[in-house]
């Protein structure tokens, strides 16, 4: 059984792993950790009005799972092998939609493939566990576009690892575009607290007789008060809405059902405590997000844009890192934050200029502050000669060049202190001496008299351009050079 969709002309083939190894580019680690290249070809691609095109793809990723290995073949001889849990599409009831293999139903659903240059939907006639993936490598394609859809092996396969709520609104009346608004109602019921009101929305383009009447506003058995107001529907408003009526229930009861099976009392639950509408993921833990609404406001307040940054694991908010590089690195973020879609050398401009701002800092909030941790361990001369034990870190022996120049200085020992383990110290890259980069003293003592000078490169590159390249390469964007240089692709 199959239908006839479309009609598109021959394609090239390749395998993904030929694909994969064809990739230019390291684009970095998605928030699993998972590696990935990027593509210089177009992947072919059906979008939801079912017409085919050659899609822009951001990046081809593979990992290695030990999971269930499915099979599932079309009426036509086409054959993929997937995970579990990776979707296809099919068209099910004359929709076409994303579905696991262990979600299709055979004899229902139909596989939407390329089949002799037609676009078909076609009968399931296989679709069963065959063994494990046994660690080894999986592939995926991200595409650069709204579909998340790309065909391989001549069927319509879904890469299900990133969603948006953005998505998911696109198909309700919720109105959260310019000069769109929505039906807002403050209201509380006869039984509730006099200042305790309750908030619903009303998503389209309706009259405010029609929402009363749905609603059933004027019935005074059931409301005792409302308000309504005509708003711009805020994506946060339709998160919390969801959350309300739908997400907690639903995790209370998975809750209540797992204590039920292990025969004891549920005391876990889930509560939304933060909504953030952007965010960059590095890694596990790592992130950094725009955060518009907090458990600590009322459910119609938010936060304005940019103005609460909710950063973890980075050096943007580690007390350790300078406190210029920390600044510049918040001032970029919160810049992409408001610049969504910036190209890379719109970004090197931004970074310049806050270069001419790095440079013109205090030396004090150029520098790292950090504790040594075994100095006489590494330090084996620092009087007559600087000696110091093999793979040396650079806190002790940037502690012992301070040291050693300060023993040098007799004159000035009433003056400044020898720096010995247990306190925090500031640090900084300096002209190297004895081969050593990186200077030590304490907070408010700069010791001027011998201090080596400080290298703006190299407290730049290392306080604000590694961090910042980190957050940007997991973003599929290429590093900045030291030169603050960035090159487009050719190919």
């Amino acid at each position: 059984m199959y239908q006839k969709i479309k009609k598109i002309t021959k394609t090239n083939k390749i395998t993904v792993e030929q694909l994969y190894a064809l990739g230019r580019q390291n684009m970095g680690s998605t928030p699993n950790g998972h590696e990935s290249v990027d593509c210089p070809f177009g992947i072919l691609n059906i979008g939801n009005d079912l017409q085919a095109y050659y899609g822009d793809v951001r990046r081809v990723i593979r990992h290695k799972v030990s999971k269930e290995k499915w099979v599932v073949e079309d009426c036509f001889g086409n054959v993929v092998f997937v995970t579990g849990d990776h979707s296809l599409m099919v068209m099910r009831n004359g929709v076409l939609v994303k579905s696991t293999p262990k979600e299709m139903c055979v004899d229902t659903d139909m596989l939407v493939s390329v089949t002799e240059g037609d676009i078909t939907a076609n009968g399931i006639v296989r679709c069963e566990c065959v063994g494990v993936f046994d660690d080894e490598y999986v592939y995926d394609i991200e595409m650069n576009d709204d579909t998340h859809t790309f065909v391989a092996n001549n069927m319509l396969v879904h890469n299900s690892c990133y969603t948006s709520y953005d998505q998911i609104i696109a198909t309700t009346d919720w109105c959260y575009k310019e000069g769109e608004t929505n039906w807002r109602i403050k209201f509380r019921k006869p039984n509730d607290k006099p200042n305790e009101y309750r908030y619903r929305y009303f998503c389209g383009r309706k009259s405010e007789e029609y929402v009363k009447r749905i609603f059933g506003l004027d019935n005074k058995e059931k409301v005792a008060e409302y308000e309504l107001e005509r708003v711009r529907g805020e994506v946060k408003d339709f998160v919390l809405l969801i959350n309300e009526l739908k997400m907690e229930k639903y995790f209370r009861l998975c809750f209540d059902r797992y204590a039920e099976m292990l025969q004891t009392e549920n005391y876990l639950d889930f509560e939304l405590e933060t909504y953030s509408d952007a965010g960059i993921w590095l890694a596990k833990k790592k992130y950094v997000q725009n955060l518009r609404w907090s458990d600590k406001l009322s459910k119609i307040d938010c936060y304005p844009p940019y103005s609460k940054i909710k950063a973890k694991g980075i050096e943007m908010i580690q007390a350790s890192a300078p406190a210029a590089a920390r600044k510049i690195i918040k001032k970029i973020v919160v810049w992409m934050f408001e610049h969504q879609g910036f190209t890379i050398n719109e970004l090197r401009d931004q970074v310049k200029e806050c270069r001419a701002v790095f440079d013109n800092s205090d030396p004090n909030d150029m520098c790292w502050n950090k504790k040594p941790n075994g100095y006489g361990n590494y330090v084996l001369k620092d009087d007559v000669e600087l000696v110091l034990a093999s793979k040396c870190p650079p806190t002790i022996s940037a502690c012992a060049l301070y040291n050693y120049l300060l023993k040098h200085n007799a004159r000035l020992m009433s003056k400044y202190p020898l720096l010995r383990d247990g306190n925090k110290y500031k640090y900084y890259y300096c002209v190297p001496i004895h081969g050593i980069e990186m200077f030590a003293y304490e907070a408010g003592l700069l010791p001027k008299e011998f201090a080596p000078a400080i290298d703006k490169d190299a407290c730049f590159e290392h306080g604000v351009l590694d961090p910042l390249n980190r957050i940007i390469t997991s973003m599929g964007f290429n590093k900045l050079s030291v030169k603050l240089e960035a090159f487009n692709k050719l190919f």
